[in-house]
């Protein structure tokens, strides 16, 4: 059996919703279409969780005067109790009685000149609590759904809970990037990734300010390149190594340190590790992504929450800022001159914190701070 046109294009909508900068509108659009509706309202919402708290809602609206319409349509819900993955029209509600005399009726939806109504509730598989809300709305000048338009949107829910579940794991997984991206930043690490070719495909915040300030990384037509002629070669034969699979198909990285130069903070010298892009990652990073590039900052200081601190350790507001100091390699003179403090009082603090925590010196202080949540806060 051939499948229409309108429905074949309808799923891939379904599907590719997913993928939309604003999920689903594609979809919705054509939903109202479809079913030459004067209204189509689609929520994602969490079934236990009370009040507004969506989280994601389309609403096309056919009327030229629609003032109002959407949100009172997002709130109104009369479907709450209807059986799932079954579409439901609103005259169904209540068999005993004409739907039009019922005070919820005269009340809420009458005034928005709405008279026919299909709804279908449909759970996600992956998550027990996630839940689409869709209902199709048509006026008073049309006639009420028919069976084949029931049974054309009860067709479609087998995809529309498999989208659901995509975009549920999607979301999860732009969260676990979205973190992972904090704590590298965090951490003054840039990474970028790079093609075949050596061009960057993606790059953070930190690898940003580092080309940017660092005269021996460059971008020349969007690739990268290393002033330092020797740590250039050895970025492109790694990159090259790479494409032939000299690396055993092990993610084993490659570093390269460049020449030490003098600058404006001293000698610096820049340290990078590439390693390949993993057959794991393939899905989550652009299809020509081809390596990594880590790139540690020298300039950069990474910033320890005085907060965090005193949550994580018990110090005092004054321990506090002076740990954040020494977890960051300042001196005790440093320390007191930044915080305008005198030496003794720096010292003081600092037998407190290294009490606190079990250490004994500095070194010790800064590699327990390193290995906690302190830097990622």
């Amino acid at each position: 059996m051939q499948i229409p046109a309108t429905i074949n294009q309808l799923i891939h909508s379904i599907y590719h919703g997913v993928l939309e900068k604003e999920p689903w509108s594609d979809f919705l659009n054509q939903i109202n279409q479809l079913f030459n509706a004067d209204l189509a309202v689609l929520v994602v919402a969490p079934k236990r969780q009370a009040g507004n708290n969506y989280l994601l809602n389309r609403v096309v609206n056919n009327q030229a005067d629609s003032s109002g319409t959407a949100n009172h349509w997002i709130a109104l819900d009369p479907f709450q109790h209807i059986s799932d993955d079954q579409a439901t029209l609103l005259d169904e509600l209540d068999h005993a009685n004409a739907i039009e005399e019922l005070p919820f009726y005269q009340a809420l939806i009458k005034p928005t000149g709405m008279r026919y109504i299909m709804a279908i509730n449909i759970p996600a598989q992956s998550s027990a609590d996630l839940l689409l809300k869709l209902r199709i709305a048509r006026d008073t000048s049309k006639p009420d759904f028919s069976q084949d338009e029931i049974d054309t949107l009860n067709s479609l829910v087998t995809h529309i809970k498999l989208a659901l579940d995509f975009l549920d794991q999607r979301a999860i997984k732009q969260i676990e990037r979205n973190a992972f991206a904090d704590a590298i930043n965090q951490f003054m690490l840039g990474t970028l990734i790079l093609d075949r070719k050596g061009k960057i495909v993606a790059s953070n915040r930190v690898a940003r300010d580092a080309i940017e300030h660092n005269p021996q990384i460059k971008i020349s037509d969007g690739t990268l390149v290393l002033t330092d002629n020797k740590a250039n070669e050895q970025l492109y034969q790694a990159l090259a190594d790479i494409s032939s699979g000299h690396h055993s198909q092990k993610p084993i990285p490659t570093t390269i340190t460049t020449n030490m130069i003098q600058g404006q903070a001293g000698v610096q010298s820049l340290g990078l590790m590439v390693r390949p892009v993993r057959p794991e990652d393939a899905l989550a990073h652009p299809v020509h992504a081809h390596a990594v590039v880590f790139i540690s900052d020298v300039q950069g200081t990474p910033e320890v929450s005085t907060d965090t601190l005193q949550q994580l350790f018990g110090f005092t507001n004054s321990e506090a800022r002076v740990a954040a100091y020494l977890a960051n390699g300042h001196t005790i003179p440093e320390t007191a001159e930044a915080l305008s403090i005198s030496i003794n009082t720096a010292k003081t603090h600092s037998r407190n914190i290294y009490e606190k925590t079990g250490v004994n010196k500095q070194t010790k202080f800064i590699q327990l701070i390193s290995n906690s949540v302190a830097r990622v806060s």
